[in-house]
């Protein structure tokens, strides 16, 4: 049973920036926001089995 709209809400623990977020294999990109406090979101549009999100750091 596939999965829509998964959000994803994380902390890294450095403050690099992020420069991307995608997906891999397929390098679709994600929209993302950093909140006040640092943490990253995006929404996994489509998920079934298993996916792979890529954070670029700059």
């Amino acid at each position: 049973m596939p999965l829509r709209d998964v959000s994803v809400s994380l902390r890294l623990p450095s403050p690099a920036p992020v420069q991307r977020v995608y997906l891999a294999p397929s390098m679709t990109e994600l929209p993302f926001t950093v909140g006040q406090d640092g943490e990253i979101g995006y929404t996994v549009p489509y998920l079934e089995n298993h996916q792979m999100v890529v954070l670029e750091l700059v």
